[in-house]
């Protein structure tokens, strides 16, 4: 972990002055934070994601970026997922077996993306 927060430069999020054109579905982004904020210290710890997965209905993010161009966002949060290159998964897989089916997209848990 870093040991001072990234600017808003370094770190942009998606906010209304943050995108010029709207997220979409299924698209890649790459050096994701994820904050957790403790309400007890007022504070935010953060992690960093080298890649992470839109996973919202491109429906609802347009909905949402149309919405934020008028000053009337529509969505409170947009559902994205951590994703791995194959070098970082690899080794916390228990087998070849499970390895196996994860190359062929026939393990529930995981989705292999060439």
């Amino acid at each position: 972990m870093p040991t001072q927060e990234p600017s808003r430069a370094e770190s942009p999020i998606y906010t209304l002055d943050g995108l010029s054109n709207e997220l979409r579905q299924s698209e890649i982004i790459s050096n994701l934070y994820q904050y957790d904020y403790n309400s007890g210290t007022n504070t935010a710890n953060y992690r960093v994601h080298d890649y992470g997965i839109i996973l919202m209905q491109d429906c609802d993010l347009l909905w949402d970026y149309e919405g934020r161009r008028q000053g009337v966002p529509q969505l409170n949060e947009v559902l994205v997922y951590e994703a791995e290159t194959i070098e970082q998964f690899r080794p916390k897989l228990p087998g070849s077996d499970v390895w196996r089916r994860v190359r062929e997209n026939r393990e529930e848990r995981y989705h292999f993306l060439e």
